[in-house]
């Protein structure tokens, strides 16, 4: 037995989970955000889960908002059972959550109702957690807040970054997302309410809350880097030049905030409010990646110079409950 599924996603993390679905025999119509403009040449770029979509010769429509009467009858006539929704990127009203007949789900990066919101993967880093994970819940208008069908908890190792991590989250997303559309088809879903009391919000990382905050303990700055990698990115400022900071790890080490303390091996060592963090790979604004050493040594960098190191009120925004 197979559903006619409207398969609603975006990014490469939701690709898995296309694909999975249709390794099982399921038919699909796919809605993606239209083509956008992406990087300094500005050129036009196709969703990847757009190309996906051709390569199987799947219908596709790329509605400007999922939300319109145009979009509800291309949608409709294809007759679809269950919606499964995975980072599509737009707010489903009402009337498009009541068009398939046995409702919509939606396959979410967080053990919920921990981590509500768009950036479930970078927050779970930021904030120093051990385990994350994924859930399916069956859509409603309120953000992330259905009810929970099926979850799956995946370790965070200590040198994961944002992108290691979401392309564990994204495999382990398609098994269960296709294991949640299993029991849908059995009439054996069973769906638990999210405790209020444990909901925390994950909005939107912007490219202004990566900037490093030296007197920040190395642990946390260490954190901060791994979870704004591959975007937006950290970055400091040194002389004139801006430099992101792709991947560091915290290590011992005693010095002035932003204080260069060594240059060892590939790394280039400065002091944290507490401890050290080992810069491994760098990029000056500009130019290509580059490991800490190699920034060093352009720079003429030695133990004893400085950048740098104004206060920020917070390295790491409190995790927020929902109000």
């Amino acid at each position: 037995m197979s559903l006619r599924i409207v398969f609603m996603g975006t990014p490469d993390c939701a690709r898995p989970s296309m694909e999975g679905l249709l390794e099982r025999g399921h038919s699909l119509m796919v809605v993606c955000q239209p083509d956008r403009q992406r990087g300094r040449g500005r050129r036009v770029g196709q969703p990847p889960v757009k190309l996906c979509c051709d390569a199987h010769g799947l219908p596709l429509i790329q509605p400007h908002s999922v939300n319109t009467e145009e979009a509800h009858s291309l949608i409709a006539e294809f007759d679809p059972d269950l919606y499964c929704v995975v980072a599509f990127g737009q707010i489903l009203k009402p009337d498009t959550l009541s068009i398939p007949r046995l409702g919509a789900i939606n396959l979410h990066f967080s053990l919920l109702p921990r981590w509500r919101g768009a950036a479930p993967v970078e927050y779970a880093i930021w904030h120093g957690d051990a385990v994350t994970g994924v859930s399916t819940q069956f859509m409603v208008q309120a953000l992330d807040a259905g009810d929970v069908i099926f979850q799956a908890e995946e370790p965070i190792r200590p040198t994961d970054t944002a992108g290691d991590l979401m392309e564990r989250l994204s495999a382990l997303g398609a098994e269960v997302l296709a294991e949640t559309v299993r029991l849908i088809e059995l009439g054996e879903a069973r769906a638990e309410p999210q405790d209020p009391a444990g909901v925390t919000l994950a909005p939107r990382v912007k490219p202004e809350e990566g900037e490093i905050d030296w007197h920040a303990d190395a642990d946390s700055i260490a954190r901060h880097i791994r979870a704004f990698n591959p975007r937006p990115g950290c970055h400091a400022q040194w002389a004139d030049t801006s430099v992101k900071l792709w991947r560091a790890w915290p290590q011992d080490g005693e010095g002035e905030p932003g204080e260069v303390l060594a240059i060892e091996g590939d790394t280039l060592v400065l002091a944290a409010g507490q401890g050290a963090v080992a810069l491994a790979e760098v990029q000056p604004e500009g130019r290509a990646r580059q490991t800490g050493r190699d920034f060093a040594n352009g720079r003429h960098l030695a133990p004893g110079h400085r950048l740098p190191a104004p206060h920020r009120s917070e390295l790491r925004p409190a995790a927020r409950q929902e109000s």
